[in-house]
């Protein structure tokens, strides 16, 4: 990108007398969407970490955790609810997160991709499998929480 600025203040230069404007404007936008870049970057990781906490307390099967995690008002919370109580007492499974990518900010909602893989540990039959889910996350009094997601792909191994 620098490069690019670069040879574009020299071609300003050569054909206007009074490039300097043109690129202050230039550099000006260049930090401004390097700041968005940084900003959503921190906003990504932000997120991973409380999808991170969310996969540990469903692995751990700590039905608190698991809810805390989630905003409280939620339209999946009850039916992860009711998963759990299920779920837990019967299966026990490993999640590991295999990508996670911040896709966009919209108002009061960020949006997440992640591909995620769960191994059945002990219980009943249940077949492997790689999830590729959009997230959906709310803030709630200022931290990030789980609102909604929407399996993409589900593949079986």
């Amino acid at each position: 990108m620098l490069v690019f600025i670069f040879t574009l203040y020299i071609k300003v230069k050569i054909v206007k007398k009074h490039s300097i404007g043109l690129v202050s404007i230039i550099f000006g936008l260049n930090l401004f969407f390097s700041g968005i870049a940084g900003a959503t970057e921190g906003l990504g990781h932000e997120l991973k970490k409380v999808f991170e906490k969310h996969i540990v307390a469903m692995d751990k099967e700590n039905n608190e955790a698991v809810i805390k995690s989630l905003h409280s008002q939620s339209p999946a919370l009850m039916q992860i609810s009711q998963m759990m109580q299920q779920m837990f007492p019967v299966f026990d499974v490993k999640s590991e997160i295999l990508n996670f990518r911040f896709i966009a900010l919209d108002g009061d909602y960020a949006i997440t991709r992640v591909e995620q893989k769960m191994v059945k540990v002990s219980g009943p039959l249940f077949q492997d499998n790689i999830t590729n889910t959009i997230y959906i996350f709310k803030k709630e009094f200022g931290e990030w929480k789980l609102w909604q997601a929407a399996a993409l792909d589900i593949k079986f191994l």
